[in-house]
C-alpha cells in the first residue's frame, strides 16, 4: 500500500509526530532488513567456501574413503584373476566350463545380496519416517479449527488466507453499525483464531510434504528390491540348472592340491574385502562426525553468526515498535470498486491530495486490494470518510459497470495484438473495458447504454472464440501435425477454425475458433486419433525397393500421403540372408489412416514396386571418404557431387552412400550397375585421406563445437584456416575427427590440440555424493543448469555413470557455479 502525498500541515501535532516517528523507524528497518540480507550472503559464503577448514577436513575424508574403494576393487580383481583366470582343465571339457560358470555366477550374487539388505533397510527407514511424520500431523490435526469450504479434511494455507480476507471484508462492512455488535466481535474472534492456527497449519503441511517425499523414497526402493529379488531368482536358477549338469570327473592329486592352495588365496583375499569395508564404513561414519563437529563449532564461535543474531534481534524490535506506534496512530480501511478507482485519485493524484489537505488526513490506496487506509484524528477519519464514500457513490450514480466471466485460455484472442482487439470493442460500445487475466474477469464501466452495448459485443465475440483442448498420445505428434503441418492447415481449412496449435511435449491439441468450428475439428481429430489407436496395416517389401517407395527427399511417400490421407512410415530392413540389398532382405511399411485410404496407398505401392523392380550391389568403402563423396567439388561447374555425377553418367536408379553404413549402394539395370561399379571403383582407389582422432573433455564441447544463430563453430574456423576437408565433434564419446589429406589434417589437428590443452586448466571436477541432487541442479527443463550457465559464465557437464560434475570457466565463475553445487548436495545430505 502505497503512500499518496506527505504528511498534511493541518494534521493533528501528536498524530503528525507519530506518522513522523512511524516514517523514521520504517526508513532504519529497511536498512536493517538490507543488513540481515547482507550478513546472510556473508555467512553462505563463508559456509560453502571450498577453502573453509570444515571443506578441507571432508575432502581428506573423502580422499581417504576413495583410497579405500580403489584397494577393494584390487582386491576383487585378484580375486576374479585367481577364481577363473586359468582353466582347471583342458580347453573344451564340459565339466570344467559348468564349474567355472557356477563360480561366476555365485560371485555376482553376494553384490546383489548386498543391494537387496540396503533396499530392505531404505524401505524400513522411509516407512518409519513417514509414520512417525503422520504421528506428529495426526496430533496436529488435532488442535486445527475446522473451516466450513475448505476442500480436503485440513485447509490449506491459501484456503485460510482467502476466509481471514472474506472476515475482514465483513468486519470491515459492519464494523460501526451498532446492530451488528455483536457479529463484528464473533467475526473478530473467529479471524484471531485462524491467525492463531496458522503456525500449526504450516507445520502440518511440512509434514504432508515430508510424508510424501517417504513414500516416494519407499515405492522407489521396493521397485528396486523387486528388480534385484528377479535377478538373484534368475541366477539362483541358473545356479542350480549348472549344478545339475555337473558330473563327477576323476582328478589327479596335483590338480586338487592346486585347487586347494587356489581356495585359501581366495578366502584370503575376501577377509581382506570384508576388512576394508569396514574402514570405510568407519571413514564415512567420521565424515559424519566432522561435518557435525564444525556445525556446531561454527554456530557457536564465529563473528558472522553472533552479528546476525544481533541485527536480527534489532530487526525484531523494530518490528515490535512500530507494531506499537501504529496502534496508537486512529486508522479506518475502507473497501471500494475498482472500477472508479480514476475517480477516487484524480488527475495526476489531485483528489486524493485535496482530501488529505481539507481534512488534514493520510490517505493510503491499494488498487490490488481495492482499500482505502485513512489515517489521523478520529474525528477527522470520520469526516474524510464521509466525504470518500460521498465521492465513490457520485462516481457509481453517473458510471454504471460490470462483469463477465470468460476462459482464461483465450486472453490473447479478446485483447488482441497491442490491445487492438479490446480498443475496436470500447470505441463501438463507448464503455470502458479492462481485463483481467489472473481472475478471468471482464470489467466494464461506462454510462447504462455503453455498459449493455458492450456486453453484447463481447457475448458474440466469445461465442465465436470458443476453445477446446485435446489429449494424444505423444507419439502420434508426426500425424496430428502432418508433413509440414498440413494436417492442421487441413482441418483449420474444412471445419474454419481460426487456430489449432499442437504441443507434443505435452500431447494437447488447443482449437479455437467458433462454437460449430471448434466442435466439427474436435470430431475429426477424435476419427484421426482413433484411425492411429488402430495400428495400420503393415505390408513386407524387398529392402532394396525402399529407395524407390521413399523418393528422392521422400517424395514419393509424401505424394502418397497427400492423395489417400494416410500416414505413411518406412522401417529398418530386416537381413534374410544377403544382408541389406541382398537377395532375401526385406523392409516392411505401415500405412495408417481409414480403410479406404489404406487400401488406394498399399495400391499404389505395390504399383510403385512391379515399376521399379532393379537389381542393387553394395561396394566396401572408407566412410572417412563420405564427405568428399557426397559434396559438390568447388572447382567443378556443374554443382553435382560425383556420387550424384556417376549416378546420373550410368544412368543408374540408386547411387549413394547411407550415413553410419561402410557401403555404397548401387541399384540399376544389369549393364547400368555394372558401369557405376566400375567408376566408383576408380574413383575410391584415386582418393585416399588421412584420419585424425583427438580426444577432449566434453565439457568444452559448448565452447568449441556449438554452432550459434548459424554462426562457424571455434573447430569449424580451423578448419576452414587450415583446409581440413571435415571436422566432426562427438561430445558423448569426447572425440574430434578430423578428415584431410595429410598436410590438412596434421595442421588442423595440431592447432585443435593446442586448443584445447590450453583450455584445460580452467576445468574442475565435483564429486556428487547424492544421485538426487542431479534432477535439481538441472531443473525443469534444464531451467537451473541453463541458468546457472549464464549467471556464472561457465560450461557445466553432469555425468551419472561417475557421479561427477566438471566445470569450465574463468575462476571467478567456476567456483560460483562449484558453490552453488555443493551448496545443493549439502541440502540433500541435511
Amino acid at each position: 500500500m502505497a503512500q499518496n502525498g506527505g504528511v498534511p500541515a493541518g494534521m493533528a501535532d501528536d498524530i503528525k509526530e507519530l506518522l513522523q516517528e512511524e516514517e523514521t523507524i520504517n526508513k532504519e528497518l529497511n536498512e536493517v532488513l538490507t543488513k540481515v540480507k547482507s550478513l546472510r550472503e556473508t555467512r553462505d559464503k563463508a559456509l560453502n567456501d571450498p577453502k573453509s577448514k570444515i571443506n578441507q577436513a571432508l575432502d581428506a575424508v573423502d580422499q581417504k574413503i576413495q583410497a579405500k574403494l580403489d584397494k577393494k576393487n584390487e582386491l576383487y580383481e585378484e580375486m576374479q584373476a585367481l577364481r577363473y583366470g586359468s582353466k582347471q582343465a583342458k580347453e573344451g571339457d564340459v565339466q570344467a566350463s559348468i564349474a567355472e560358470n557356477i563360480t561366476i555366477a555365485k560371485l555376482k550374487r553376494g553384490p546383489l545380496r548386498d543391494k537387496r539388505d540396503e533396499c530392505r533397510d531404505e524401505i524400513r527407514a522411509a516407512s518409519k519416517r513417514a509414520n512417525n511424520d503422520k504421528s506428529q500431523a495426526d496430533k496436529i490435526r488435532l488442535k486445527l479449527p475446522s473451516v466450513d469450504g475448505a476442500q480436503g479434511e485440513v485447509v490449506t494455507i491459501p484456503e485460510m488466507e482467502k476466509l481471514i480476507k472474506k472476515l475482514d471484508t465483513k468486519i470491515t462492512k459492519n464494523e460501526g453499525n451498532p446492530a451488528q455488535v455483536t457479529l463484528v466481535s464473533h467475526l473478530k474472534k473467529e479471524k484471531l483464531q485462524y491467525e492463531r492456527c496458522r503456525p500449526n497449519l504450516e507445520q502440518y503441511w511440512k509434514l504432508v510434504e515430508s510424508i510424501f517425499d517417504a513414500k516416494t523414497q519407499e515405492a522407489a526402493a521396493q521397485k528396486t528390491l523387486e528388480e534385484v529379488d528377479a535377478q538373484l531368482k534368475e541366477l539362483d536358477g541358473q545356479i542350480d540348472g549348472l549344478i545339475s549338469k555337473q558330473k563327477p570327473i576323476g582328478e589327479t592329486q596335483e590338480v586338487k592340491e592346486e585347487k586347494e592352495r587356489k581356495k585359501q588365496e581366495s578366502d584370503k583375499l575376501w577377509d581382506e574385502v570384508q576388512q576394508v569395508k569396514n574402514e570405510i564404513d568407519q571413514l564415512r561414519k567420521e565424515k559424519q562426525k566432522t561435518r557435525e563437529s564444525f556445525k556446531n563449532e561454527e554456530g557457536k564461535n564465529s563473528n558472522i553468526f553472533d552479528e546476525l543474531r544481533d541485527v536480527s534481534a534489532k530487526r525484531d524490535a523494530l518490528f515490535e515498535k512500530l507494531k506499537e506506534i501504529r496502534a496508537k496512530i486512529p486508522t479506518k480501511t475502507l473497501n471500494y470498486n475498482k472500477a472508479f478507482h480514476g475517480d477516487l485519485i484524480g488527475a495526476k493524484g489531485a483528489t486524493i491530495q485535496g482530501l488529505q489537505e481539507e481534512f488534514g488526513v493520510v490517505l493510503n490506496v491499494s488498487y490490488d486490494k481495492g482499500e482505502i487506509q485513512i489515517k489521523g484524528a478520529e474525528e477527522d477519519i470520520e469526516m474524510c470518510e464521509e466525504a470518500v464514500t460521498t465521492l465513490l457513490k457520485n462516481a457509481e450514480d453517473s458510471k454504471c459497470s460490470a462483469t463477465m466471466k470468460f476462459d482464461a485460455g483465450i486472453s490473447r484472442e479478446i485483447i488482441g495484438p497491442g490491445g487492438s482487439q479490446i480498443q475496436k470493442m470500447q470505441e463501438a460500445s463507448g464503455a470502458k473495458i479492462n481485463v483481467d487475466s489472473k481472475s478471468a474477469e471482464i470489467v466494464i464501466t461506462g454510462t447504462q447504454q455503453a455498459v449493455d452495448s458492450a456486453k453484447e459485443i463481447i457475448a458474440e465475440f466469445l461465442n465465436n472464440t470458443c476453445r477446446v483442448v485435446m489429449k494424444f498420445k505423444p507419439d502420434m505428434s508426426e500425424f496430428i501435425v502432418g508433413r509440414g503441418g498440413k494436417t492442421v492447415k487441413r482441418i483449420q481449412e474444412e471445419t474454419g477454425a481460426k487456430n489449432i496449435s499442437v504441443k507434443k511435449e505435452t500431447g494437447t491439441i488447443e482449437i479455437m475458433g467458433s462454437k460449430a468450428a471448434t466442435e466439427a475439428a474436435k470430431e475429426t481429430y477424435e476419427e484421426l486419433i482413433k484411425s492411429l489407436q488402430s495400428g495400420g496395416m503393415e505390408m513386407k517389401v524387398p529392402a532394396d525397393m525402399i529407395g524407390a517407395i521413399v523418393g528422392k527427399g521422400g517424395s514419393n511417400i509424401m505424394a502418397i500421403q497427400d492423395a489417400t490421407g494416410c500416414f505413411i512410415n518406412t522401417n529398418k530392413p530386416q537381413s534374410g540372408g544377403g544382408g541389406r540389398g541382398g537377395k532375401g532382405g526385406s523392409a516392411s511399411v505401415t500405412i495408417k489412416g481409414p480403410a479406404k485410404g489404406v487400401k488406394e496407398a498399399r495400391a499404389m505401392i505395390e504399383d510403385m514396386m512391379s515399376t521399379n523392380s532393379k537389381d542393387t550391389e553394395t561396394i566396401a568403402y572408407d566412410p572417412n571418404l563420405r564427405l568428399f563423396l557426397i559434396r559438390p567439388p568447388k572447382d567443378d561447374p556443374s554443382g553435382l557431387c560425383p556420387l550424384e555425377k556417376i549416378k546420373r553418367e550410368s544412368n543408374c536408379f540408386r547411387v549413394d552412400a547411407p550415413r553410419g553404413e561402410s557401403v555404397i549402394h548401387v541399384t540399376g539395370k544389369k549393364e547400368n550397375k555394372e558401369a557405376a561399379v566400375k567408376m566408383l571403383k576408380e574413383l575410391l582407389q584415386s582418393n585416399t585421406r588421412d584420419v585424425v582422432k583427438i580426444s577432449f573433455p566434453s565439457v568444452l564441447f559448448g565452447v568449441i563445437g556449438v554452432r550459434e544463430d548459424g554462426k562457424d563453430s571455434v573447430v569449424d574456423g580451423i578448419k576452414k584456416e587450415c583446409g581440413a576437408e571435415s571436422v566432426s565433434v562427438d561430445k558423448q564419446g569426447g572425440i574430434i575427427t578430423v578428415v584431410g589429406d595429410a598436410t590438412s589434417s596434421a595442421s588442423t589437428a595440431a592447432k585443435i590440440k593446442e586448443l584445447v590443452a590450453s583450455m584445460e586448466g580452467d576445468i574442475e571436477t565435483v564429486s556428487l555424493t547424492n544421485e538426487r541432487a542431479i534432477p535439481m541442479i538441472i531443473g525443469t527443463g534444464g531451467s537451473s543448469i541453463n541458468r546457472l550457465r549464464r549467471d556464472t559464465g561457465t560450461e557445466i557437464n553432469l555425468d551419472r555413470d561417475t557421479m561427477t560434475a566438471t566445470v569450465y570457466g574463468p575462476a571467478t565463475g567456476r567456483a560460483s557455479a562449484i558453490s552453488t553445487i555443493k551448496k545443493i548436495l549439502e541440502e540433500m545430505q541435511q
